[in-house]
């Protein structure tokens, strides 16, 4: 392990910005929570922002400087080595430690709890960080249990990204959110290439390493024990671009539902060779779980109602796959559009133009979409609020319906959105599914439209509100009826 200068490491950060997160830090630092054995963890995919936020911490808590020490983690080290250097540290009158790349160490999954245990308790703060964030999770149900605090990089709403990059609007957001850039010219040189790239680092090798390290792991029941590297990497690409979706709009979900699903996403990994083993359902079951514990996964509740013989009935929730990192559904589904584009070769050229521009509007629709919707599920109380993506069937046929609903179970009440790059699209029937969504949810308060680029052909006579300025009201409020008010306050000046 090697100790890191803290003047050194923080040369680079004037002026940045800083991440909600960094007040849970700040407060740890300040706070006691360490003399009831809690540590902290900062976890996350690679370029996520972890590192930067050490980084703003230690530049931030200028009374503790002296009583910190920044330690460095190496291939090498083992967890008897670290705590014998936190020892040295507390000697010195050290109080604060801070580990970097503590996913390095070997042993650390399966030997964690002299961390909080030994240090903790006796009033050291500990502050972990590492790459390989499932390591973490790991260690946290084999050693750690509820004595460590997680703060995950990984996702970043809208609203937080616009605070880091005030200049840059939802279109950047869809390009290039989840992801953390150095310059321009790097950001304007990413492609399909490069997140795949991104995928082996921070997803493969993620799993990879932490399966490796993680000595509980009974190989016998393990679904990945047959499975190389290079298979892993493999399937996980696939994976990434089934939850991405289709340039269609569909969602492919379910992959664990169905044996031939299973078996035809098999197929697809052996890529027209023989696989040294078949991908089975415990081993989608397996990804999927990783894949959630690292944050890169999620889902998105739809609520689907049916009309059959003139009768409307309320199914059972399901769900959609929702990748949080927006850069990297983006560059999957651009990847599925254009390969989709590539069949219309045979067309004149117009035909050909008018289907990439079909295709591509529905791509972007469905991302905005699944943002708007993920962003505000994640910003709004969940014991107070529902938010789902209604979805209307009349004999087994979809109805151009709303996009957005959300329920506020306080007042009983829900809101319907349309949301949209352009504001001149609307929905039909919207009488009819009025009706029906009021028989379970109470009052409809609102139906509005929410918009990219104002179209000049006006807003049909419904509230439209632009959806950065919708998404910055939602994370600064966390209530409905401010959101509103502040949008219509803004809309009248």
């Amino acid at each position: 392990m090697k100790e890191v200068n803290p003047e050194t490491f923080t040369t680079d950060i004037s002026g940045m910005n800083k991440r909600k997160a960094f007040a849970i830090l700040k407060d740890f630092v300040l706070g006691d929570e360490c003399y009831q054995g809690e540590i902290l963890a900062v976890c996350g995919l690679k370029r996520t922002g972890k590192t930067t936020l050490l980084k703003q911490l230690l530049c931030n808590i200028e009374a503790y400087t002296a009583s910190c020490a920044f330690l460095e983690m190496q291939d090498s080290d083992t967890m008897k080595m670290l705590e014998r250097r936190i020892e040295e540290e507390q000697a010195k009158g050290k109080t604060v430690i801070f580990i970097n790349e503590i996913t390095k160490v070997s042993d650390f999954i399966n030997n964690s709890s002299s961390l909080a245990d030994c240090f903790a308790k006796a009033g050291v703060r500990i502050i972990i960080s590492g790459m390989d964030s499932l390591s973490i999770a790991f260690a946290e149900d084999y050693e750690l249990y509820d004595r460590v605090r997680k703060v995950n990089t990984t996702y970043i709403s809208f609203a937080e990204y616009h605070t880091l990059f005030p200049s840059e609007d939802i279109n950047d957001y869809i390009r290039y959110g989840g992801l953390f850039y150095k310059n321009e010219a790097e950001k304007s040189t990413i492609g399909y290439e490069n997140i795949l790239s991104y995928l082996h680092d921070a997803v493969t090798m993620n799993i990879a390493n932490s399966l490796k390290n993680n000595a509980d792991i009974d190989e016998r029941d393990s679904a990945f024990k047959n499975i190389n590297e290079t298979e892993l990497k493999s399937i996980t690409e696939k994976a990434a671009g089934l939850y991405s979706g289709s340039p269609d709009g569909e969602i492919i979900t379910a992959l664990t539902d169905k044996k031939d699903n299973a078996e035809q996403f098999a197929r697809m990994i052996g890529s027209g060779k023989i696989a040294d083993s078949y991908i089975t359902l415990q081993m989608i079951k397996e990804l999927e779980k990783w894949l959630k514990e690292i944050g890169f996964l999620a889902f998105i509740e739809k609520r689907t109602f049916t009309n059959v013989s003139g009768v409307w009935k309320k199914l059972p929730p399901t769900y959609e796959y929702h990748i949080v990192q927006p850069a990297v559904r983006y560059s999957f589904l651009k990847k599925a559009a254009e390969s989709e584009i590539e069949r219309y070769q045979h067309l004149d050229k117009q035909r050909q133009k008018e289907m990439a521009e079909t295709l591509n509007r529905n791509m972007l629709d469905e991302i905005v979409g699944q943002t708007v919707i993920f962003d505000v599920m994640s910003s709004l109380p969940d014991e107070r609020y529902i938010v789902c993506k209604p979805e209307f069937m009349h004999e087994n046929r979809l109805i151009n319906g709303y996009d957005m609903l959300i329920y506020d179970r306080q007042e009983n009440s829900y809101r319907y959105f349309l949301i949209r790059r352009k504001s001149d699209d609307y929905a039909d029937n919207i009488e009819e599914i009025t009706s029906v969504a009021e028989s379970h949810f109470g009052e409809c308060k609102s139906v509005c439209m929410l918009y990219v680029e104002k179209s000049p052909n006006g807003f049909a006579g419904r509230e439209c509100y632009n959806i950065s300025d919708f998404l910055i009201a939602v994370d600064k409020y966390g209530d409905m009826d401010k959101v509103m008010i502040s949008l219509k306050k803004r809309g009248s000046n």
